[in-house]
């Protein structure tokens, strides 16, 4: 019997594409369920999902929605929080801090 490899045919697993495109697995199976790309389960009970390669180079990832329907923004980054004198003191490593002085020394 001839071996051959997936990617000689054109197909790829779910992770190969996703190694490949940069994209979570969950991802890719939330659009096969959507719809939004072709798969082929192969194998019996849980199996595994085929792609056409040809089909995952061609996909577009959909725009990500926020709970309206609107196109997700990206958040603005935050400004980084200013401390305080004893905020920044206490921050430190315990090391770098200075030593109090217990009752009865000096």
């Amino acid at each position: 019997m001839a071996e051959f490899f997936l990617s000689d045919v054109g197909l790829e697993t779910v992770g190969e594409a996703c190694a490949r495109r940069g994209w979570a697995p969950k991802t890719l199976q939330n659009w096969i369920a959507r719809g939004l790309i072709a798969a082929c389960k192969v194998g019996s009970g849980r199996g595994f999902l085929l792609l056409r390669t040809a089909d995952v180079d061609a996909l577009v990832p959909p725009v990500r929605e926020d709970g309206r329907g609107r196109p997700m923004t990206p958040r603005k980054p935050r400004k980084p929080k200013t401390l305080h004198a004893k905020e920044a003191a206490a921050n430190q490593p315990a090391a770098a801090r200075p030593r109090k002085a217990r009752r009865g020394q000096g």
